[in-house]
């Protein structure tokens, strides 16, 4: 279900597959997530958007 939405979004505007996989695992995550998993997706999003090239 996942891979259907994240390919029906290649437009510009769509969030990057990494972005969407930690999204996804924040959601699927029953249980706490640990500092160290959660500041490695931190670090991911901030480097995804804050270097995403501007159109």
């Amino acid at each position: 279900m996942l891979a259907n939405q994240l390919e029906m979004n290649t437009n510009s505007d769509a969030p990057s597959l990494l972005i969407a996989a930690h999204c996804l695992t924040i959601r699927r995550k029953t249980e706490r997530i640990g500092i160290q998993e959660l500041s490695s997706m931190l670090d991911d999003l901030f480097r995804e958007l804050y270097f995403k090239p501007s159109n």
